[in-house]
């Protein structure tokens, strides 16, 4: 069964930093679009991409800002999407990182697709959209294509601009105004967003300069590749913001109730054990930490009270809580 299109949390950053330099709520954006609100406290947890493309849609209509992807573009850089960011900066030449990214970016965006096509003179560096989602096409397109740039600036330089773009959207009134792009020719409603790369570019080593060494933090989990899987990663990262609700989990998996129950059941699974599995194993880490009190522990996972999650787990483990530690 099919699992749900995830990205790590740290893809929030570069929205964020544009939301803040407008001078716009970050908080209640990230809480329209069901994003953790704590996600600088866990950059690797998994979120659903599409509550990213929310986030970027809703700032988009609602305040205004057609070029917000442009903006959250040059707000961040490759470095700033976290260590998989980290690791292209590393890579010997721009084709080892160009291949790098293709093998690697699934530890990132679980169904994100990047690679490199032969052209006369060159290749086209290209990444396709994930399919089933249409709903921030405009500001993703424009941030995905200011990320590809600049991994071709870590080997041609900052100044460095394409002759040649392919774009999947119809319309684009704001790349006349982006000053990466204004001698570059755009053609318009192609299969794959794509940036022309000159054969020479190809094999010239990366910058160092300031690159920085990616660290020996524990291994992030593994983007699951099942559907129950990938639904309870993203439930996961809004655990203690609010309520884990089948009405939630239906919208982020872009559903209905009745049809996230039937693909639960068809996987063995049931809500009401999903919901379980998640609070108790979430219990049991945070019974580890001997300075976390029950009662604070019981208010992280969501419970009015000490007792219902006391209840709760015994239900779950045959103890209680305080037998358990």
């Amino acid at each position: 069964m099919e699992s749900l299109p995830l990205i790590r949390a740290s893809q929030i950053r570069p929205f964020v930093v544009a939301l803040e330099q407008l001078g716009l709520p970050v908080e209640r954006h990230l809480r329209r679009a069901r994003l953790p609100l704590a996600w600088q406290e866990r950059p690797d947890a998994l979120v659903a991409e599409q509550q990213i493309w929310w986030l970027a849609e809703e700032v988009t209509r609602a305040e205004g800002v057609g070029d917000f992807g442009v903006r959250a573009g040059v707000g961040g850089g490759v470095c700033d999407i976290g260590p998989f960011g980290l690791r292209l900066t590393q890579s010997v030449t721009l084709r080892d990182a160009f291949e790098t990214l293709a093998i690697e970016v699934g530890g990132h965006s679980s169904h994100a697709r990047f690679g490199l096509t032969k052209r006369e003179g060159g290749a086209w560096f290209w990444r396709a959209g994930v399919e089933g989602i249409e709903v921030g096409r405009d500001p993703v397109e424009q941030y995905t294509l200011l990320l590809m740039i600049q991994i071709v600036q870590l080997a041609a330089g900052p100044g460095w601009q394409p002759q040649y773009l392919r774009l999947k959207t119809t319309r684009a009134p704001w790349l006349g105004g982006m000053d990466p792009l204004h001698d570059t020719r755009a053609e318009l409603g192609t299969a794959a967003t794509a940036v022309a790369v000159p054969a020479w570019l190809l094999s010239q080593p990366l910058a160092r300069e300031g690159a920085r060494t990616p660290g020996s933090a524990p291994s992030p989990p593994v983007p699951a590749g099942d559907f129950t899987g990938s639904l309870r990663q993203v439930l996961e990262s809004l655990l203690g913001q609010e309520p884990l609700r089948i009405g939630l989990a239906a919208e982020l998996a872009r559903t209905s109730v009745r049809t996230l129950e039937r693909r639960l059941s068809e996987a063995g699974a049931s809500w009401r054990r999903l919901v379980d599995q998640i609070h108790c194993d979430a219990a049991v880490d945070r019974l580890r930490d001997p300075a976390r009190g029950i009662s604070e522990i019981a208010y992280e996972l969501g419970y009015s009270d000490s007792a219902n999650f006391t209840r709760a787990f015994r239900r779950w483990t045959g103890v209680a809580p305080s037998a358990f530690r």
